[in-house]
């Protein structure tokens, strides 16, 4: 059986999800009721719940593995890339153009790519620690 090894990656997990979880009851709980406008919805709600769905994800194999390889993963991906994806949202959504994307479909494109980045970050790390 696995036994939980990190306790920071457990942290984070639970910040990521109660952040998509609360993101998730406001909408069901205000704008259902008509309370909130279509650019609050799609520019802050929507993001921030798939966001926080997406770390959460990503975090998740780092509770089974030891600790070196979430601060490493913590120290070279996310450090830079949570900032960087914050910006990234912000200028890369298009909806004026003739091809519509919106913030949540560039939050769904930098969640593949970190989740890519992560698994890298794992292998390299086991191939390093195998040697």
């Amino acid at each position: 059986m696995l036994a939980l090894t990190n306790k920071k990656s457990l942290i984070l997990l639970i910040a990521a999800l109660l952040a998509a979880v609360c993101s998730t009851l406001y909408y069901k709980n205000m704008c259902v009721t008509g309370a909130c406008s279509y650019d609050l919805i799609m520019n802050i709600i929507s993001p921030i719940e798939i966001a926080g769905y997406i770390i959460s994800l990503i975090v998740l194999p780092f509770l089974f593995l030891p600790s070196k390889y979430f601060t490493t993963w913590l120290k070279y991906i996310f450090s830079w890339g949570f900032p960087l994806s914050i910006v990234l949202v912000n200028i890369l959504h298009s909806e004026t153009s003739w091809l519509v994307i919106s913030k949540s479909d560039v939050v769904r494109m930098l969640g593949t790519v970190f989740g890519v980045l992560t698994l890298v970050v794992i292998v390299v790390q086991w191939y390093w620690s195998k040697k």
